[in-house]
C-alpha cells in the first residue's frame, strides 16, 4: 500500500492553481479575487496541511481525510461566504437520535425479567417523548458539543458501542478516530462573513443549532468607493475589467453579501401549545411546502417563522441609474468563480 501524502488531494490542487493564479498582480486587475481572498487560501492550505497530518498520524481514517477536504473546499473564495455557520447547515439529526433514544441511551433490554419490564417501560416512555415532545436539536444543544445533546456519536467517542444481539461492548479504537474527526471538523470557529446586523439578528445555538444563513446573492453599494473600505467590510470588489485594461486608473465595484435565515426550529404549536418531536417537525416541514409559501420564496419575500431574507440598503443613486451595469458585473463575478472551478477539475483530471 503506497504511503498516503496530503499534497496528493484534488481539492488541494485545486487551492494550489487558483493560489498560483491570483498570484500574478496583472490576473486579479482583472478578475474579483482580493488580496484577502490569496490570504485567505493561503491560511486554508496550511490549516489542511496541519488536519491532514492528524489523520494521517492517527490510523488514516477515511472519514477523517474527508472531513480535512471538506472543510478546505468549504475556505475557498467561491464557496466560504455561502453559508453561515457551516456545522449548523451540517446539523445530525441522526447523531442526536442515536445519542438519545438509541438501546444505550434508553437502557431498553431484552431480558424477560421484572425489572426489565420497567426498564422498558421507561425507554418507550422516552421514545413516546422523542416523537411528541422533545426537540431536536435541544435547548442546549450546539453543533460539535461532546454530550448526548449534541451531533457528535457520543457513544462512539466514548468508546461504547451494541453487538448485532444489543449488547454493550467497549471499542476504545473508535475514541482515537471520533476525538480527531472532531478536532478537525469544529476545532476551527467559523467567523460571521460580515459584520452586517442581519447576521447577529438571530440565536444560532439550542433549538436553532440547525438553523443558518445561506447567500442568495448581492447588494450594489455604490456608495463604497474604494477597494480597501470594500474588503475591511468584508465585501466583494469587483474590477472594472475592459477599464483596467484600457486604463492606468484601477477601478471596480464594491457589492455586498446579501444573506437568508433558514429557521429550522423545531415543531410546530398545536392549540396554543408548542409541540416539538419528530412528528410534529415533519408535519411543519411539510406545511413549509404549501403552494402559497413556495410562491413567497421564489418571489424574494420573507415568510414568518421560516425563511428572512436581508433587505439591502438603501443607497441615494448619483445621477445615471447603473442597475444593468450593476446587475451584469454580478452576473459576471459569479460567472467566472463557477467556470474557474470547472477549468481545475478539468485540468487536474487531465
Amino acid at each position: 500500500m503506497s504511503e498516503f501524502k496530503c499534497d496528493n488531494s484534488g481539492v488541494v490542487k485545486i487551492a494550489q492553481k487558483l493560489l498560483d493564479m491570483a498570484k500574478e498582480s496583472h490576473i486579479t486587475d482583472m478578475i474579483p479575487i482580493s488580496k484577502k481572498d490569496i490570504n485567505n487560501i493561503k491560511s486554508a492550505l496550511n490549516q489542511y496541511n496541519i488536519d491532514c497530518s492528524l489523520c494521517a498520524n492517527n490510523g488514516n481514517n477515511y472519514r477523517c481525510h474527508k472531513i480535512a477536504e471538506q472543510k478546505l473546499m468549504r475556505s475557498m473564495p467561491f464557496l466560504q461566504k455561502n453559508i453561515y455557520p457551516w456545522n449548523n447547515y451540517d446539523w445530525n439529526y441522526g447523531n442526536f437520535v442515536d445519542n438519545n433514544y438509541s438501546v444505550m441511551a434508553t437502557g431498553a433490554t431484552k431480558s424477560g425479567s421484572i425489572s426489565s419490564l420497567f426498564k422498558n417501560m421507561k425507554a418507550f416512555m422516552k421514545l413516546v417523548k422523542g416523537y411528541l415532545s422533545d426537540s431536536n436539536p435541544g435547548p442546549t444543544s450546539y453543533p460539535g458539543k461532546f454530550a448526548k445533546d449534541g451531533d457528535i456519536p457520543y457513544y462512539e467517542c466514548v468508546g461504547k458501542s451494541t453487538d448485532s444481539e444489543g449488547n454493550q461492548i467497549s471499542d476504545p479504537s473508535s475514541v482515537t478516530n471520533c476525538k480527531i474527526i472532531n478536532k478537525i471538523k469544529y476545532g476551527t470557529k467559523q467567523k460571521a462573513p460580515t459584520d452586517d446586523l442581519f447576521l447577529k439578528k438571530y440565536p444560532i445555538t439550542g433549538e436553532k443549532s440547525s438553523s443558518y444563513y445561506f447567500k442568495i446573492g448581492t447588494c450594489p453599494r455604490g456608495d463604497i468607493k474604494t477597494e480597501r473600505k470594500c474588503e475591511q467590510k468584508n465585501y466583494n470588489w469587483i474590477p472594472d475589467t475592459f477599464n483596467n485594461l484600457m486604463s492606468k486608473n484601477k477601478s471596480g465595484s464594491c457589492y455586498q453579501p446579501r444573506y437568508a435565515y433558514i429557521n429550522n426550529n423545531p415543531g410546530f404549536k398545536i392549540g396554543g401549545v408548542k409541540m416539538k418531536g419528530l412528528i410534529p417537525s415533519i408535519t411543519s416541514d411539510f406545511l413549509a411546502l404549501s403552494p402559497d409559501k413556495i410562491i413567497a420564496a421564489m418571489e424574494g419575500r420573507s415568510i414568518d417563522n421560516l425563511f428572512e431574507l436581508q433587505q439591502c440598503p438603501k443607497i441615494k443613486e448619483e445621477f445615471i441609474n447603473k442597475t444593468d451595469t450593476i446587475y451584469n458585473k454580478n452576473v459576471l463575478y459569479n460567472l467566472f468563480l463557477f467556470l474557474v472551478f470547472i477549468v481545475l477539475l478539468i485540468i487536474l483530471k487531465n
